[in-house]
């Protein structure tokens, strides 16, 4: 038996169209690769892209303060911008029975950590290589002699 789409040429297909799809594809691939783009780079891509469309930067004072201080805590982690200099206003707290390092009051015990500058971990340098000396009549024999 023939199907309805085949014994009735002029009638259209119900449904979703392939360009339909096609269009919610490159949509949803789009708005996941915004997402991917702003977790690689720390940067909040769907409200660039947002300011760029109103023309204002209106979720941009949202996001600020947390963008500063995951950039800190991530140059700190890395070690490609110098962490911030804390001169002697690090305090070693003790609350709830866990130890934690801030430069803020705590409301727990507290002591005054020193903190000291270092090199940081330093590649062992090489030995220079010895050069030969050069060889004189008799070691060139010997050496032509063994050959």
């Amino acid at each position: 038996m023939l199907s309805t789409a085949l014994r009735h040429p002029s009638r259209n297909q119900a449904g979703l169209s392939l360009v339909g799809v096609a269009i919610g594809a490159a949509i949803l691939a789009a708005g996941v690769m915004a997402g991917l783009y702003s977790i690689r780079y720390e940067r909040n891509a769907i409200v660039d892209i947002f300011d760029s469309v109103v023309g204002q930067k209106a979720m941009r004072d949202a996001t600020t303060k947390s963008n500063d201080a995951a950039a800190q805590v991530k140059s700190a982690i890395t070690g490609k911008a110098p962490p911030p200099k804390v001169e002697g206003d690090l305090k070693k707290c003790v609350l709830n029975g866990q130890v934690t390092y801030t430069n803020l009051p705590c409301e727990g015990s507290s002591s005054k950590v020193k903190v000291h500058e270092t090199a940081g971990f330093n590649a062992p340098k090489v030995p220079p290589k010895e050069e030969k000396a050069p060889m004189n009549a008799t070691d060139i024999a010997i050496e032509k002699a063994t050959r």
